[in-house]
């Protein structure tokens, strides 16, 4: 079950991506945090 969660958060990064165009949020499997790049 553990080895699915960064799939899980994958998965949201992308919907939150789609749903705010505006807010590129990417999730790389062992980093600690997600990058968020706002478009300017």
């Amino acid at each position: 079950m553990i080895r699915f969660i960064p799939v899980i958060f994958q998965v949201a990064s992308l919907l939150a991506a789609l749903t705010h165009p505006g807010h590129i949020v990417i999730y790389a499997p062992g980093d600690s945090l997600p990058c968020r790049r706002d478009a300017s």
